[in-house]
């Protein structure tokens, strides 16, 4: 019997220092009280992320372009921040030139993906022999950086519980947490040419809101790479919201210019930069 307490107990504390170390690995966590020192509980939690460069505007619609030396076989992709698929942007056999697709960003299901925040994709083509599959012609792939006029609600990435405590490891949230940030990031005008860099920079904007009184405040933090981004929030003095629940109302800029086809030599395959960049 006491050789079976023993066993229990190294049980319990085995499961606790695994509590522990998941709970030190949360990317970022709150704790809300009241100005009393009380819990709150049930806040909605929404976050939105800023760029160093530009403005900070949505975009419903971006430009992709590539350049084909030949006729061949193409897969355009659209992957999340976690390398998950989201959609087949292009599949199927096409003429050697340049082509510029207009993604709206859905996914396969025809809803925007990642909702939350500022959020960051993937595109990677890959050409292919149209006679063979396997005959890998051409691979390449970049990273692009959307913000989605969305209403501030479908930014949610959780509430409080009940002792006023939220944590998430969810990097759609936080992208430029992502390897230590992504570092500057190619910005390209309405006509497709490199006109500087953009970098997402770590100010955070939280804000929290009783969605039974729609009453709302709001926080910026800095985070970092280190792991260590808890934050004590007091709930004191909140404003209303406005707006129908947006806080902020951004103009909605749509991707509607192309490239000429005669822009581009076609001296080589080629995957450029997404344009107009979101942030111009």
């Amino acid at each position: 019997m006491k050789k079976l307490m023993i066993l229990l107990f190294a049980v319990i504390l085995l499961s606790c220092c695994d509590s522990d170390d998941q709970s030190s690995s949360d990317l970022f966590s709150i704790a809300v009280i009241d100005v009393d020192g009380m819990p709150v509980s049930e806040l909605d939690i929404q976050v939105s992320n800023s760029i160093i460069c530009g403005n900070d505007c949505a975009r419903s619609s971006t430009v992709i372009s590539y350049t084909l030396t030949e006729e061949c076989h193409v897969n355009l992709e659209i992957f999340d921040i976690y390398n998950q698929h989201v959609l087949d942007l292009v599949e199927g056999d096409q003429c050697a030139g340049l082509s510029a697709v207009l993604w709206f960003g859905n996914n396969d299901a025809g809803e925007q993906a990642n909702l939350g925040g500022t959020n960051i994709f993937k595109y990677e083509l890959t050409v292919t022999d149209p006679e063979d599959s396997t005959d890998v012609l051409f691979r390449d792939w970049k990273y692009m950086c959307m913000n989605f006029d969305v209403e501030c609600c479908e930014c949610k990435i959780g509430k409080t519980d009940a002792q006023g405590i939220f944590a998430t490891d969810d990097l759609c949230a936080f992208p430029h947490l992502l390897h230590g940030g992504l570092g500057d990031q190619p910005e390209m005008d309405e006509n497709g040419q490199m006109s500087g860099t953009f970098l997402l920079t770590d100010s955070i904007y939280v804000m929290l809101v009783n969605p039974l009184t729609d009453e709302f405040m709001q926080f910026t933090v800095l985070m970092d790479d280190s792991g260590n981004n808890h934050y004590d929030l007091v709930w004191e003095n909140p404003q209303m919201v406005t707006d129908n629940g947006n806080v902020i109302i951004s103009d909605d800029l749509s991707a509607d210019i192309l490239r000429d086809n005669d822009d581009n030599e076609l001296s080589e395959y080629h995957l450029y930069q997404n344009y107009p960049n979101p942030f111009n």
